[in-house]
């Protein structure tokens, strides 16, 4: 599939999109007009609610399916319409800039060195000297299997739709009405039969493709909100979200749509409400709802966001000091049977339809890779009674090495011709690599001079070095929980720590020294393009690079790395003023 192809699936969905999202925030705006930073977790949380709808409906039956995915739309049309949001669009177009700037640049570097049969195959040749394995094709097969009324067990080679968290398939199907009536158009114009999604149809390859993508990004608007309730300046956001977005692990795995981007998104979304949560003046605590919904979203995305419960609990009782254990008891209670209630059908899936629905359990906290109908907790405790205790001190230990990268290092040093291929075998596999040179260096920075300011930290900062703080407390916790040695590897972890690390020194940053931020912003593009440039893989797909392509990522580039930025101009001092009391914290 060409280039072009791929791009104008991309515009042509994404204005239902677009649409989606923001009848998401319309339908919450009597909770979030008095906290407007608000709106952009509500659009996440609203479109990741509607995907769901989507899964259960089809699950139930096709037709049925499409009925309800039309009549979210048709719904989201009417509130849309009626909400008159669009008379705040200047708040969104730097985020919609960095959005665009970001889909040119990446689409456009990955089709440097030719197309290949599908998007999905081109994303996964182009990086590494190794062939990414198949996951980012899961949900679209999912989803077709799920849209024909066919068994998932098993969906492709031994992995069965049940291993596999379904919230990317629902939003793939979500969007499925717009497809439905395109093809009957075209249907009608060409004459002949046809068939039309839902109705014994298929969704087009490319199609999926920019549905997969989109879901991906929603990490843009879940972090500019989650960055905006910790107190950064408008500006200091979006910069910290286009260093993000020229991290070569986002790049990847925003294209490489395994769900690991939008699980991370509705993580940041969670800690975003829990933040809000702790700025609640009047007593008010539904956002702690609304962060425990959206981290069983994140868990429905991909099972990678459990990683991160040790620092959504951290946070969750910082949200929650103050109140008196009474009054935390009802936003937990009802938190925790909402999330309940939303999870059941996806455990009776894995139980009843697609069983047994834990191969992800026993790979990686019990170190059985092979399918086995042996329980999980029988397969853990066995593989635990046989291993040494030397051997599980040996395993912990090797699984911090490969976090600080020090397994790979002789691909890297000394410097010679398999530097490239070390370096990206080390954002592959090793967290501190992956983060990037600048957002590590931003991220020492900001805790050395924290650590020497500690007694003058303001209680924004305090909050700050917490989440930091917590996010470590998950990696440690998810690298003593992985069986097998050398486990950690980034792909086996929750790229919300990997965001958090990224986009909060950063922002940090930003705000006091913004100058010296954008030259490192330019800095980590220049180094990812640098890296990245090459084919690593066997035979390339061309023989020379496309010209085309290269014109379309420079441009790209040159507008991610300045609109966002040029447009995010922050308020006026009375403005700013206000957004501060809106972040400000509750004593207690």
């Amino acid at each position: 599939m060409p280039i072009w192809s791929v791009f104008a699936w991309v515009v042509a969905l994404g204005v239902p999109v677009l649409l989606v999202f923001s009848a998401a925030m319309a339908v919450f705006h009597g909770l979030w007009w008095r906290q407007p930073l608000l709106a952009p977790l509500f659009g996440v949380l609203g479109t990741a609610a509607a995907a769901w709808v989507s899964f259960l409906a089809y699950w139930a039956h096709p037709v049925f399916g499409l009925v309800v995915t039309s009549s979210l739309i048709v719904a989201a049309v009417v509130v849309f319409a009626r909400s008159r949001l669009w008379v705040h669009w200047r708040a969104a177009v730097p985020l919609l800039a960095l959005l665009m700037g970001s889909l040119i640049f990446s689409i456009g570097f990955t089709y440097v060195w030719g197309a290949g049969p599908d998007p999905y195959t081109v994303v996964a040749n182009r990086f590494f000297y190794f062939s990414l394995p198949v996951d980012n094709t899961i949900p679209r097969l999912f989803q077709e299997h799920l849209m024909h009324s066919q068994s998932t067990h098993p969906l492709i080679g031994d992995w069965n739709g049940g291993d596999r968290p379904p919230l990317q398939v629902g939003f793939e199907l979500l969007f499925s009405p717009f497809l439905a009536a395109g093809q009957s158009i075209a249907g009608a114009v060409g004459g002949g039969s046809f068939t039309v999604a839902g109705l014994g149809g298929a969704l087009p390859t490319g199609a999926t493709f920019a549905l997969d993508v989109f879901a991906q990004y929603l990490w843009i608007p879940a972090g500019y909100g989650f960055l905006r309730l910790l107190g950064f300046a408008r500006r200091a956001s979006v910069g910290a979200l286009v260093l993000a977005a020229v991290v070569p692990s986002t790049v990847v795995n925003t294209l490489f749509t395994w769900p690991k981007m939008l699980s991370a998104a509705l993580v940041l979304t969670a800690f975003g409400f829990l933040f809000a949560t702790r700025r609640a003046q009047t007593g008010a605590n539904w956002t702690f709802v609304f962060a425990v919904v959206a981290a069983v979203f994140g868990v429905l995305a991909h099972g990678a966001a459990a990683f991160a419960l040790p620092a959504l609990v951290v946070v969750g009782l910082y949200a929650l000091r103050g109140i008196g254990r009474r009054s935390a008891f009802a936003p937990i209670a009802v938190g925790a049977s909402i999330g309940l209630a939303l999870y059941l059908p996806w455990i009776a899936y894995q139980r009843f339809v697609d069983p047994p629905g834990d191969r992800l359990l026993k790979w990686h906290l019990a170190g059985v890779t092979t399918p086995t109908d042996t329980s999980f907790l029988h397969v853990l405790a066995s593989q635990y009674f046989r291993q040494p205790i030397s051997e599980a001190l040996d395993a912990r230990v090797q699984n911090l090495v490969t976090f600080l990268g020090l397994d790979q290092g002789h691909l890297v040093f000394p410097f010679n011709q398999l530097t490239t291929i070390g370096f990206r075998t080390e954002d592959w596999t090793s967290t501190l690599f992956a983060l990037g040179a600048v957002a590590l260096g931003s991220l020492v920075a900001m805790l050395v001079w924290s650590a020497v300011r500690f007694r003058s930290l303001t209680v924004l900062d305090k909050e700050r070095l917490l989440l930091i703080g917590a996010m470590m407390l998950s990696v440690v916790v998810w690298g003593l929980l992985l069986f097998s040695p050398n486990a950690t590897i980034v792909a086996q972890g929750s790229h919300s720590w990997m965001l958090v690390f990224t986009l909060v020194p950063f922002a940090w940053l930003l705000q006091r020294l913004p100058r010296i931020g954008w030259g490192l912003i330019v800095l980590q593009a220049v180094l990812f393009v640098s890296v990245y440039y090459d084919w690593l893989l066997g035979t390339r797909t061309a023989e020379s690079p496309s010209i085309p392509a290269i014109v379309v990522f420079v441009l790209g580039l040159l507008f991610l790395l300045t609109a966002p930025l040029l447009l995010a101009s922050d308020p006026s001092t009375r403005s700013r003023r206000r957004a501060e009391l809106e972040v400000r914290p509750r004593v207690g």
